[in-house]
């Protein structure tokens, strides 16, 4: 397996110090320690440098890491002479707090690593520690517990609050690693890196900028599929971070508001049971705990109350002389607990299946063994997957019973409202999770039209001085893409019709084009909302512009929604989204207000701001202008098979899911077997989702595409199908080809292979690979006759291992 980029500076296997002092604090493991370089250098007094006990200086011709922490006075020297060793990576220590690094020596450490082609991190870095890896490389911080979170800031003095915070608790770390906010090392790359990272299962990130949008949302997107990750950001009062906080959303990622709800976030993410759903159950042994906590669950737009099965209730209930079940969703116990009363409650809790999660809520009693209730509550906690969050109310008589849930490293909670919060941070991220990998119905293909017409025309109003359309330009521009927009409204309500509605779109500094959808007031003056749940940034399809839909409120009565007027809003908002990714010369949108009948949408005004936006040349293969990377239009193709079918050949889409899924089930067991290594007859929802929700940054799926009849009704069939991912060294593409049984041998293979290679070329990548079945001999064949090299897994001789030079092609 290819090793990733960043794993000489986050796992190296080679080091090298170099410092004028002895570095104290520095944490090494064996397998490091014999491959150790120590270099002192030392200024003499006419200013020469000089270097002295070169330990092992000779046992490698290339150095995974190199640190460096030397004045910056001879820091240029130094690094030059360090340049011999072929570094893969470097940290460069903050020599002295009290000094400053200045913008030269900031320029001359990124230079001189573009020169020797390493990842840096630094100058005035504070090092790293992988406490997973025995590794502590950043001497002015205390080494920090093993755990399996990984913690990235932009701050050194939030990264030293945590460690701080997290000395006093059981949160362990799998990587601790302060970037800085000027440093050469990509945000991106590191958060590309705890992809593939084995000891980290969740991942907190503080930011106060983000340099490289498009590649963090990418690498973030991609991270958050398979792993929890919290985001926290330094600004809440402008547009920007509004819009940031829409963009988390459509990565997978949960967002902390305040620093205050870090503590909590980070505690429950240590904890490795995560929700399957948002519906809460509450067990107190008070009223006062459980009101407060509910409290904090009816303010969540996340959690949702459990409605105790009528079993459970029943057979709670002769367990108590006095028992109050509270909103249908909790249990008081208003007499002295034990442990065999709260070991049936949460039994029956478990088995309950309107209920997702469990808080249980204890505030101290006197009269009843606590040890024994919070020991069984320990053995339980640890033996089950559904989530218990525990709160343990109180300070100094509680204090020993919290060290028992500190022994197993389960997390507890001080307050009602902490505890429901870190209840609420498992809710959002299992529906963030929902949105990310929601799998919707197939519908038509939507194929862009031809917009030459309309850039030559915006060339030509901004070469004229001119950035406003004028009513026929913009009707022009809305034809083009099939928009129906009736405009002879005249400020006037619609009886039988939904509105007044508006539509708004901006182009944001940062993340790019904004659409934002609320209701219009047409008198008096009119504060449009600025909450994020109106908000929602290109690409859109149909499900995202529904979601949009929902939560903008702009049908006011639910119950009784008008679903053609809701259809009709749903296509304009994907015509619009489709029409920012065409023309990134559009600054501003307004539509509206206007009103949705059975057969119109009606509006009296529309407005649009153009300026121009670098190279349009660009736009139908990087969409420089978006911050997520849109469907890949300029890759849709049809091709002729041996046979004379003709067929269409695109990047598969969202709304594929089903026909992915059909085109599976009806290969063979022998097609399937060669494709999947395994007997397995469908793809299961996770791995539905992973082909069909591509991010087109970072990989690449193209099916091939047929319209057949049964007699009543057309419809499109999947009959091939090639996938190609990212590698860890971010240098290459793994691929992945299978071929429906009754279209192999009609060159529709080679076909989907060489497109495959064309776009992987044009994507800027070095090499395309992938594994084979030794016994598979028509891809074999197919492949050596594209040019690829075939070697057998010298670990299995039954796999082959195919390579590509893409540097060739």
């Amino acid at each position: 397996m290819s090793r990733h980029f960043l794993s000489p500076l986050l796992e190296p296997s080679s080091l090298l110090l170099c410092s004028d002092k002895k570095i104290n604090n520095i944490s090494l493991p064996d397998n490091i320690k014999k491959n150790l370089i120590c270099i002192t250098c030392l200024q003499n007094r006419d200013l020469s440098i000089k270097y002295y006990d070169k330990y092992n200086i000779n046992i490698v011709d290339s150095i995974d890491l190199i640190i460096v922490c030397v004045p910056n006075i001879i820091l240029k020297e130094t690094l030059y002479f360090l340049r011999q060793f072929n570094p893969k990576a470097a940290i460069i220590l903050n020599h002295d707090a009290s000094v400053l690094c200045s913008k030269e020596i900031k320029d001359l450490c990124k230079k001189w690593a573009i020169d020797c082609k390493c990842e840096l991190l630094g100058p005035d870095s504070f090092g790293i520690q992988r406490p997973s890896a025995f590794l502590n490389l950043s001497p002015n911080f205390p080494t920090v517990r093993s755990g399996r979170v990984a913690l990235i800031s932009q701050s050194r003095s939030i990264v030293s609050v945590i460690i701080d915070w997290a000395a006093g608790t059981n949160v362990g770390f799998s990587l601790v690693l302060f970037t800085g906010k000027e440093t050469s090392l990509s945000l991106s790359k590191v958060i590309d890196y705890l992809i593939w990272d084995y000891y980290t299962d969740s991942i907190v990130l503080y930011l106060e900028n983000i340099d490289d949008v498009r590649e963090f949302i990418s690498a973030l997107r991609a991270l958050a599929r398979i792993k929890p990750v919290i985001v926290v950001k330094a600004g809440h009062h402008d547009y920007d971070d509004i819009v940031f906080s829409v963009v988390m959303r459509r990565t997978g990622a949960v967002r902390m508001r305040y620093f205050s709800q870090l503590f909590s976030a980070v505690k429950v993410l240590a904890y490795p049971n995560k929700l399957n759903g948002r519906k809460i159950a509450l067990l107190s042994n008070g009223t006062g705990p459980l009101k407060l906590a509910l409290d904090k669950i009816y303010a969540s737009s996340m959690l949702l109350k459990s409605n105790l099965s009528e079993n459970t209730i029943n057979s709670i209930k002769p367990l108590f002389d006095k028992l109050s079940v509270f909103d249908c969703c909790s249990i008081i116990v208003d007499r002295f607990l034990d442990k065999d009363i709260v070991i049936k409650i949460l039994n029956l809790f478990l088995s309950d299946d309107n209920i997702d999660g469990i808080l249980v809520l204890l505030a101290p009693d006197y009269y009843s063994d606590m040890l024994s209730i919070v020991e069984a509550l320990t053995k339980i906690i640890s033996e089950v997957k559904k989530p218990i969050i525990t709160c343990l109310m109180g300070d100094f008589g509680i204090k020993s019973l919290g060290e028992v849930f500190g022994s197993s490293k389960i997390p507890i909670f001080q307050t009602p409202e902490s505890s429901a919060y870190a209840m609420n941070v498992l809710a959002e991220h299992y529906y963030n999770q929902q949105l990310l990998l929601q799998v919707q119905p197939s519908i038509p293909f939507y194929i862009l039209p031809n917009l030459d017409d309309i850039r030559s025309l915006f060339s030509l109003i901004i070469s004229n001085g001119r950035h406003t359309l004028n009513q026929q330009e913009i009707k022009t521009m809305f034809n083009a893409f099939d928009m129906k927009i009736k405009f002879s409204l005249e400020g006037k309500f619609l009886a039988g019709s939904s509105g007044p509605i508006e539509i708004r779109v901006w182009r944001d500094n940062i993340f790019g084009p904004v659409i934002q959808l609320g209701v219009s007031i047409i008198k008096n003056n009119y504060k449009y909302n600025t909450s994020t749940l109106n908000m929602e940034i290109p690409p859109l399809n149909n499900f995202l512009a529904g979601q949009l839909i929902e939560r903008s409120n702009v049908f006011i009565n639910k119950s009784d929604i008008n679903h053609n007027h809701f259809r009709r809003l749903q296509l304009i908002l994907v015509q619009i989204s489709e029409m920012l990714i065409a023309l990134p010369d559009i600054y501003y949108l307004c539509l509206g207000p206007f009103f949705i009948t059975n057969s119109d949408i009606v509006s009296d005004h529309s407005s649009v701001e153009i300026i121009k936006y670098g190279n349009n040349n660009l736009v139908n293969i990087d969409y420089p202008h978006m911050a997520i990377h849109p469907y890949p239009s300029d890759l849709v193709k049809t091709c002729c098979l041996k046979d004379e079918t003709i067929c269409l050949v695109r990047p598969i889409r969202p709304e594929d899911a089903e026909m992915l899924q059909d085109f599976i089930r009806g290969l063979s067991d022998r097609s399937r077997y060669m494709r999947f290594i395994s007997a397995m007859r469908e793809l299961t929802p996770r791995m539905l989702s992973h082909y069909t929700q591509i991010d087109y940054q970072r990989e690449l799926a193209l099916v091939a595409i047929i319209n057949e009849s049964d007699g009543k009704y057309n419809k499109d069939v999947m009959i091939g199908f090639v996938h190609c991912l990212c590698n860890e060294d971010g240098l290459g593409v793994e691929y992945a080809l299978v071929v429906g049984d009754n279209w192999q041998r009609l060159g529709l293979g080679n076909k989907l292979m060489i497109y495959m290679i064309d776009a992987a070329k044009k994507r800027g990548f070095k090499y395309i690979d992938g594994f084979v079945l030794s016994n598979n001999r028509p891809m074999l064949a197919l492949l050596k006759n594209l040019g690829f090299i075939s070697k057998a897994d010298p670990e299995d001789r039954s796999i082959c291992r195919v390579y590509f030079n893409l540097n060739k092609y």
